[in-house]
This record gives C-alpha cells, structure tokens and sequence, in this order.
C-alpha cells in the first residue's frame, strides 16, 4: 500500500523523501531505485550527488536526475552525478546561472532536452556516453571547452546552439550523428575535426562559428548538409572526405578567407550557392565524378584564379550567375589531356579563353613570397623551405587524400599527377 500511495500523481508531497538535503522520488519500489527531484528549498553550493541513499531503513539507488530537479537554482556552484545515474531529465538544471562545473558520470545515457541550457558561468564539459538531447547546453555563454566521450552516439539539434566563448570541441570516436545547427553561433571555435564514426552532418551544424580556421571532415560522411559552414568568415582551410557524393546548398557560403578547397573523386553534385561569396577562393580542385554545379555554386568568388577537373565527362554547370565574363577571360581551366575538345566545346566550359592539359600546368610556388617550393625528386614530392609547421595533405587526380601530415619529403607514391596542399595554398606536382 506504501508503495503504490508513494506513486500516485495525487500524493500530496512534491518528492517523496529527503536525505542529507536531497530531494528524491521513488523510482521503482521494487527495484529500490529513485530519482533527485525539486523540493521545498532551492539547491545551492556544492551538490555530491550519492549513487545509494537510505530512507526508513531502505537502500534504495539513485539512477535519475528528474525534469526541472535543479531548473533556477541560481546559487547552485557545482554537482556530482554518480555512475548509477543513467538519465538527466528535461531543463534538470535550465538556468542554474552560478553553476561552474557538472562532473557527469559515466552511466548517463541521455541528457535530456535543455538540461544544462542558460548555465552562463559553467566552463567547460565532459560528457562520456549517451545521447546529447536537443538545446542541452544551449546557450552556456561561458562554456569553453567541450569534451565528447567515445560513449557518445548523438548529438542532436541546437545542443550547443550559441555557446558564444566555446573554443576547444573533442569529439570521440561513437559519434555519428550530429543533428541540424548543434555548433549553430559557436563563435570562437577555431578548428573541428568531424572523425570517421560520423555519418551524418545536419544543415548549419557549424554556421556562424566566425573564428573557425580550419575543418577536418571524415570518410563516413556522404553529404555536407546545407549551410553546415556557411558565415565562417575565417575559415581558410577545408578537408573533406573521401565519401561525400553530395556538397548541399550554401555549405560554404561567404566562407570569405578560403582559398583553396579540393571536391574528392565521390562527389558528384555542388549544389546551389556553395561557394557563393568566398571572394578569396582561389583554386578549385574538381574531382573525376562531379557531373552537376547548380547555380550560384561559385558566384561572387572574385578571387578566382583556377580550376582543375577531372572528369573526362565535362560536368553540367547551370550558367545562372556561377561566372562572371572576366572570370571567362581571366580563370585558367585545367582537365584530363583527353578531354581537351569535349570541354572546349562543352555548355559554359566553352566560355573559358583557356582551357589547357592538367600536364601543362606547371609546378608553382605554394605560397607567394614564403620560399616555399615543391618538386618531384626521384619519384617522391619535396618541399622545399617548409618549417614543418603547417598541415601538408597531398591528394591524388581523382580528389583522394594520400598524405596528411607535417614531411618535408612525401615518398612511395605511385606517378601521376597529385595535389599538394600546405596550411592554405596549393599547388600541383607531377611525378
């Protein structure tokens, strides 16, 4: 009779018991487990959260923290969750603005929607298993630092949405997916890199993040989602996969500092407005399967100086503002030797003054006025005055990455034709 009164929604208390000034709720009373819940005072200070509590005699195990158990606690500082806790319920600590740290214990599955949303002075985060549920740290306007555990399989729509100050993200290695706008208006992040786990990248997971330098995309993912990058004004490097068949519409938009990107031989279609408005992109690297540009993918990137396609079928470019007649004049066009008259003759292609042989291109100077030199040199690619500071990635024709590291000599390669790609600038090398 205990049992079911202690269940009933009518009972006349807000929790059922209190220890050591812990609220809590009975759970399962035959499983002797409970939950922390609201009571009749705020929390504040330092909350240690126990993984078993005695009450009447009965030990019972904290597995839950309840929705809305900690919501507007402002004087709450720091909190403890045991490993017997597998839940954080909804808005569990919304508005817990003076809390500075939450150590999450490693039996959490799920945190639920807004759990930790508005906690302005908590610093940094380390979440090891579960699901990250939507707007769970939005807004932590002071959150810095983020560390996603290898435990971690989702993290869904908005979790970090305007975590203003975040400048370090981890990301384990059980990820995979990140839903729509979850890094939306991070805006000191500088660098990400998305591993392999990663199947899927939702729309505008990262636009806005204006101190992003650099991003790394790994081989599960086979489309970049709309705008994922679209605003990173200081976004000056870009890798993408080796599985990607599709660049969604505005991923890249007014990405002004990028200069150089390279599209892997999987990706068959750039949608609209891509690129639009990167004005210091400079050289374009196509891979062998694209055969779609829609409209706007490049316009508005008036630094445009080259473009190098592989594809001995001239992919489908709908003409609609992608260039400018000075870009016709002035942008040199690179393709497969035997390809040379189908891209001449070619719907848009055949508007470019110079379309030559990718043979014919030369070797140019990575970067102007740095020193930086790279050559063949008895079947290997040298660098030549490269202070090993700067990321080297060399891909081959088709868009594939064979190197990624920091040599000054790149060895057993077989001969062709390789990208080569230092910090921000590219060049080509035939070996």
């Amino acid at each position: 009779m205990l049992a079911v009164a202690l269940l009933l929604p009518g009972s006349v208390s807000a929790y059922n018991f209190q220890v050591d000034g812990i609220y809590y709720d009975i759970v399962d009373m035959y499983y002797s487990t409970c939950a922390v819940t609201s009571g009749d005072a705020d929390y504040t200070g330092d909350i240690v959260i126990p993984e078993k509590v005695t009450y009447n005699g009965r030990e019972l195990t904290v597995t839950g923290i309840s929705d809305r158990a900690f919501n507007g606690d402002s004087y709450l500082q720091s909190v403890v969750i045991p490993n017997s806790v597998t839940s954080i319920g909804k808005y569990a600590f919304t508005n817990c603005v003076g809390l500075k740290s939450a150590d999450i214990g490693t039996g959490v599955t799920s945190i639920g929607e807004s759990a930790f949303e508005k906690c302005l002075s908590l610093q940094s985060i380390e979440i090891p298993n579960g699901i990250i549920n939507s707007d769970a740290f939005g807004y932590c306007d002071n959150l810095k630092e983020v560390v996603i555990g290898d435990g971690v399989s989702q993290i869904c729509r908005s979790a970090f949405v305007y975590c203003a100050n975040m400048e370090s993200l981890s990301l384990g290695n059980s990820v995979t997916i990140i839903e729509s706008t979850a890094f939306y208006h991070c805006e000191k992040l500088k660098a990400v890199v998305i591993p392999d786990c990663v199947t899927t990248l939702g729309n505008d997971v990262f636009s806005y993040c204006e101190s992003l330098e650099s991003a790394v995309l790994g081989d599960g993912i086979d489309k970049i989602g709309s705008g994922t990058f679209s605003h990173c004004t200081n976004l000056t490097s870009v890798t993408i996969g080796e599985n990607v068949e599709t660049i969604d519409r505005n991923a890249f938009q007014n990405c002004e500092k990028l200069t150089s990107v390279v599209i892997p031989n999987s990706v068959t279609t750039i949608k609209s407005d891509v690129f639009n408005g990167c004005v210091s992109l400079k050289n374009v690297t196509l891979g062998s399967s694209l055969s779609l540009i829609e409209e706007f993918a490049f316009c508005d990137c008036t630094g445009l100086a080259e473009i190098r396609s592989f594809n001995t079928v001239p992919p489908t470019v709908e003409d609609y503002y992608n260039f400018t007649t000075q870009q016709y004049i002035d942008v040199a066009v690179y393709v497969p030797e035997s390809a040379l008259d189908a891209y001449r003759t070619a719907a848009v292609w055949k508007n470019f003054f110079s379309i030559q042989s990718l043979q014919s291109a030369g070797i140019n100077s990575v970067a102007e006025n740095t020193g930086v030199t790279v050559q063949a040199v008895d079947g290997s690619i040298v660098i030549n005055g490269y202070d090993g500071a700067a990321i080297v990635e060399v891909f081959g024709i088709g868009g594939n990455r064979v190197y990624s590291g920091h040599d000054a000599a790149i060895t057993d390669l077989a001969p062709g034709v390789y990208v080569v790609r230092i910090g921000n600038s590219t060049t080509k090398v035939m070996l």
